[in-house]
């Protein structure tokens, strides 16, 4: 598919001009009887500026044609518009690259574009077990590896990686054999919340239409599962938990700064930067991580992202969460956890102002800080058990689920 940028369609009918007014022009001076000299006056050799010109109008289109070319295949991204959505289907299954997908797709509002949706919030928020439920429904292709994170990387491995996120990641064959008004696929990487601003951008660039699930848990529990399952999950690597106490290791700057500890958890200043990337906050889905750990929970928040992203209803027979290797509590003394709590309160307040709604997560701290102050020591539990839920209203529920384990 040939895909055009801004400017480039406009600088190639520039280029054609230009490479035909020169070859007129060469033809004519060719043909063109040439007049009698004197034979004492020296003949001036013919002048080859116009053929210069051909020259030069013949390079610039072969350019801006080359920098506008994506694929083998022909398509202008004017009559796309236009097209039917079989027509604009057949013409995305020939794609190897993202802008090749949306220029094919983006006004095909009968189709599950892929990606279709992104799953994501931040790491240990309950992404894995949520992937692993999404994969059982019979109208979603999983995308492989669950965490490409292919909008991560920058601009020009993105260019080197098109082709196998395409083909790989989103499976384009197998959604093309089944069909895009019939199955979906999505991105997994769970980390896009708290990248920088250009992983925003570049979702949006390519997957305008994308519908974006995330899932956020209690910023210190989040924290401090993260330090763990580093700790269980990679033996080889470097750990603070592998020398020192819990109490000492949140006590660190770069637990408490850093983007992938306590740092990571400040979501609304994450949400920002995708709002000011130009994602209106209609198409997020906001699911609080200690919901999936109600009675029926993790059917109950199926089905709302299955509500949400316009799939048919599924039941599920198990909803046992994955990945989840310790749930044992940790201690830090009441100074430490407090630290924690000043560091993330003025962003979650911030973040339930923005989306109108309570996450209960000062009453988590409250409740903790009681126990603190009880016994001397907090023990915090890594799945804390969150009061009453602010479900919304008319949600529906999928009988045939038992709650997580």
């Amino acid at each position: 598919m040939w895909c055009y940028y801004p400017g480039a369609w406009d600088m190639a009918l520039i280029a054609t001009a230009i490479a035909a007014a020169g070859v007129g022009l060469g033809l004519r001076e060719r043909w063109q009887k040439q007049p009698k000299h004197n034979a004492k006056e020296k003949r001036r050799p013919p002048t080859r500026l116009r053929g210069r010109v051909a020259a030069l109008g013949a390079a610039l289109l072969v350019i801006f044609l080359y920098a506008s070319y994506e694929d083998s295949r022909f398509t202008a991204m004017e009559d796309t518009y236009e097209q039917k959505p079989h027509k604009a289907e057949k013409e995305a299954c020939r794609c190897t690259t993202t802008s090749c997908l949306r220029n094919a797709l983006e006004h095909q509002h009968t189709l599950f574009r892929p990606p279709h949706f992104w799953l994501g919030g931040c790491q240990k928020c309950g992404t894995t077990s949520m992937y692993d439920l999404l994969s059982k429904h019979p109208q979603i292709i999983a995308p492989t590896p669950k965490e490409p994170g292919y909008f991560a990387l920058p601009s020009p491995l993105r260019s080197l990686r098109a082709r196998w996120y395409v083909r790989d990641v989103l499976q384009l064959s197998t959604i093309c054999d089944k069909g895009m008004k019939r199955v979906a696929t999505f991105d997994g990487t769970a980390y896009y919340l708290q990248w920088d601003y250009s992983a925003a951008l570049a979702l949006r660039q390519a997957a305008p239409w994308a519908k974006l699930v995330i899932i956020l848990r209690e910023p210190i529990t989040r924290a401090m599962s993260w330090l763990q399952h580093m700790n269980m999950k990679f033996p080889l690597v470097p750990n603070c938990l592998r020398s020192r106490s819990m109490d000492c290791c949140v006590r660190q700057r770069w637990f408490l700064r850093g983007n992938h500890h306590l740092g990571g958890s400040l979501y609304d200043a994450h949400l920002q930067k995708w709002l000011a990337a130009g994602w209106p906050l209609e198409q997020f889905l906001i699911i609080k991580f200690e919901d999936l750990f109600e009675d029926d929970g993790a059917s109950h928040v199926y089905g709302r992202i299955l509500d949400f992203v316009g799939l048919q209803a599924h039941n599920l027979s198990s909803t046992t969460p994955s990945n989840r290797r310790s749930t044992v509590p940790y201690e830090v003394l009441p100074d430490a956890y407090d630290d924690m709590v000043d560091i993330v309160k003025d962003d979650v307040a911030s973040l339930e102002r923005r989306l109108g709604r309570s996450f209960g997560w000062a009453d988590i701290w409250k409740t903790q800080r009681s126990q603190c102050k009880r016994d001397g020591v907090c023990r915090v539990d890594l799945i804390p058990r969150a009061p009453a839920s602010s479900r919304p209203p008319g949600s529906r529920r999928f009988p045939g689920s038992r709650p997580p384990g």
